[in-house]
C-alpha cells in the first residue's frame, strides 16, 4: 500500500513517503501544498494522510482537489482537522480556519451540500467515518469516488448513488458523529 503523508511535521506514519514545506529530518519531499499542482504522479497513491494541515493551507478546495487526483479511485483520505468552535483553532497562529461535521459534505455527492452546491469542486469523495475526539478535533475518512463530471453529478443530471462503507475506520474514543453512508439516501433522477 502507497501511503502519502502531506504536512507531516514531526509526526511519522509507518510505511509513508512523508511531505511537508519545511525540510525536517525524515521528511522526504519537501513541498508547498499551496503550489499546484504538487508535481506528483496521479492515481498513485492508496492513501493520504492529512493529520492537522488543512487548517494552515490557503487554498483548501484545492488542496483537496489535488489530494483526489494523487490518490486512486477507491483510496482513502483520512483527516484530522480542528474544529471551528474549540481553543484548538485560536491557539495557533498559522490556523486559517476551522471546519465543522459538515464541511467535507461539499465534496461528497449524495449529501445535501454536495448537491446544492456540486459545482464548487469537481472531486468526489466518500464519508466513510467522522467522530470528535474529547480534545476538539475532527477525525474523518472520505475515500475517492471520482469526478463528479464523470459520475453524472450536478446541473440536475442525477445523483451518484452511494456504495456500502470500506473497512476503513478510524477509532475515536469519543463522541460518533456520522459513520453511515447509508444514512445519506439517494433519489434516482
Amino acid at each position: 500500500m502507497k501511503i502519502l503523508s502531506i504536512g507531516a511535521g514531526m509526526e511519522r506514519v509507518e510505511g509513508a513517503v512523508h511531505l511537508d514545506m519545511v525540510p525536517l529530518p525524515g521528511i522526504d519531499i519537501v513541498l508547498d501544498l499551496d503550489v499546484l499542482p504538487w508535481g506528483l504522479g496521479s492515481g498513485v497513491w492508496d492513501k493520504v494522510v492529512a493529520r492537522d494541515v488543512l487548517e494552515h493551507v490557503d487554498n483548501v478546495v484545492g488542496v483537496l482537489d489535488e489530494i483526489n487526483r494523487v490518490l486512486k479511485v477507491g483510496g482513502v483520505l483520512e483527516l484530522q482537522v480542528p474544529l471551528w468552535n474549540t481553543v484548538n483553532v485560536a491557539i495557533d497562529p498559522t490556523h486559517r480556519r476551522g471546519f465543522t461535521e459538515v464541511t467535507f459534505d461539499y465534496w461528497c455527492p449524495g449529501t445535501m451540500l454536495g448537491d446544492k452546491y456540486w459545482w464548487y469542486t469537481r472531486t468526489a469523495y466518500r464519508k466513510v467515518s467522522c467522530c470528535v475526539e474529547d480534545h476538539g478535533e475532527l477525525v474523518m475518512v472520505l475515500e475517492k469516488i471520482g469526478d463528479k463530471r464523470g459520475l453524472g453529478v450536478g446541473g440536475g443530471v442525477g445523483r451518484v448513488k452511494m456504495g456500502t462503507p470500506t473497512p476503513v475506520a478510524t477509532e475515536c474514543p469519543s463522541v460518533v458523529v456520522d459513520v453511515s453512508v447509508e444514512d445519506q439516501k439517494t433519489a434516482e433522477v
